[in-house]
């Protein structure tokens, strides 16, 4: 009688046990590994939290049953997130990337920082070391703006390849009138090689979801359709302190 009192006090136990190993047990092993934390500490966790609650423990170990099988037959499982970073490679003087960003004059960012006298800036992220011929050309509204060189890199690069912002003056004079802006990337006339400019899955477009284009010689597409993101080309307004009032992608 004892034996059926222990098995009948301890069996919710044994049973979350149970579904946290199935669901480990058809699971790659950094998956089976993540799962079996996971499991292990929600398991305890409930099992603790409806110590002297029949009902509820009998619920909360069905409920994690439930799940496992769940995970342990694929209809737990999720898609990959989209990658954090990304880069489209320009290999083509034909190839451009066309961004868009509406200029945020109603953000009480932008009024604070325009009234205290800070500065537009237009940030372009590629990877490597940019530098004539061998650079990327951007314009703006159609018109050239610059060339991005050394002298516009922008944070730590710890490798020679390493991704980075490149950051370009923006004139106020060149945002007078204009409701948005349209910024173009291209390689420079004579560059020969491939040039990489950054994209990002993080897609909170001022402008619309599918800002960020890339014509690749025959036709526009958008990155949101294919990689659920945006090139990294942003506005920011930063004092002469540094200090970056905000940013508008």
């Amino acid at each position: 009688m004892s034996g059926l009192h222990s098995i009948a006090r301890h069996w919710p136990w044994l049973v979350v046990a149970a579904a946290v190993a199935m669901q480990c047990a058809v699971a790659s092993a950094p998956t089976a590994i993540a799962r079996g934390f996971m499991g292990g500490v929600i398991g305890i966790a409930a099992m603790l939290a409806t110590e002297g609650m029949p009902r509820a423990r009998a619920a909360v170990a069905a409920a994690i049953v439930i799940g496992s099988v769940g995970l342990a037959s694929g209809a737990g499982s999720f898609a990959d997130p989209p990658l954090a970073l990304w880069t489209e490679i320009l290999h083509d003087d034909a190839m451009r990337i066309h961004h868009e960003i509406a200029l945020p004059r109603t953000d009480h960012r932008w009024r604070a920082g325009a009234d205290a006298g800070a500065s537009p800036y237009l940030y372009v992220c590629a990877r490597g070391r940019l530098d004539v011929p061998d650079t990327l050309d951007v314009s703006l509204g159609g018109d050239s703006l610059a060339s991005l060189g050394p002298s516009m890199m922008f944070g730590p690069r710890p490798q020679p390849d390493s991704v980075g912002f490149y950051r370009i003056p923006l004139p106020w004079a060149r945002l007078d009138g204009r409701d948005r802006i349209s910024v173009g990337v291209t390689r420079h006339a004579g560059t020969s090689r491939p040039l990489e400019v950054c994209g990002t899955f993080m897609a909170k477009p001022t402008f619309r979801i599918d800002s960020s284009e890339l014509f690749d010689g025959a036709g526009w597409t958008s990155p949101w359709v294919t990689r659920q993101g945006r090139y990294q080309i942003e506005l920011r307004l930063v004092s002469d302190d540094g200090h970056v009032f905000g940013a508008w992608y």
